[in-house]
């Protein structure tokens, strides 16, 4: 099975300030998966942007998939070793590094979640392919789940609350052939 890892919780916000969790859950299909980090960093976010969207995110995402393969965790220190800064504090980076190691060693095929760059490189790197934002959005258009017209104004909305979304046309017409393409 195919599963949607949420490496960190950029695309869960995203939704969150468009108050489309429900439609992230349908995306999902029950297959949405993080780790206890990833709804450490969920909470936190919630209680600084005082966000019900985000509150409501373990209704999706259910209880953390659990590190308990030594691989698993040994993949994980490696991979904060080379992520982490000297002066990181200490779950800094936590949420990828976990999430790219479950991948890697557990769960091959399923898909690295985030609109971080240097995120998706790092996964990239190890043969994980990833997932954004807006490709979500594409996917809920071929889906039915929204118009691209819709889909295009959440765009634009996410732009404006200074959100970075790295892989979507910056114009309307480029963006509507973009989903067409998918």
């Amino acid at each position: 099975m195919t599963r949607l890892f949420f490496a960190d919780n950029t695309v869960l916000i995203n939704f969150a300030l468009l108050d489309r969790m429900e439609l992230l859950g349908r995306l999902a299909n029950g297959c949405a998966a993080w780790t206890a980090a990833i709804r450490r960093e969920c909470r936190a976010s919630a209680d600084a942007l005082d966000n019900d969207q985000l509150r409501g995110a373990e209704a999706v995402f259910g209880t953390p998939v659990r590190l308990t393969d030594p691989r698993t965790i040994r993949e994980v220190l490696v991979l904060l070793e080379q992520l982490r800064e000297p002066h990181d504090p200490d779950d800094r980076h936590r949420g990828e590094a976990e999430t790219i190691a479950l991948i890697a060693v557990e769960h091959a095929g399923s898909l690295f979640v985030t609109d971080d760059a240097d995120a998706r490189m790092r996964a990239q790197e190890r043969g994980i392919r990833s997932v954004s934002t807006c490709q979500l959005l594409r996917l809920a258009i071929r889906i039915g789940a929204l118009t691209a017209h819709d889909a295009w104004a959440s765009v634009c909305e996410l732009r404006r609350r200074g959100r970075t979304l790295h892989d979507s046309p910056r114009e309307e017409s480029t963006y509507m052939q973009w989903c067409r393409a998918a």
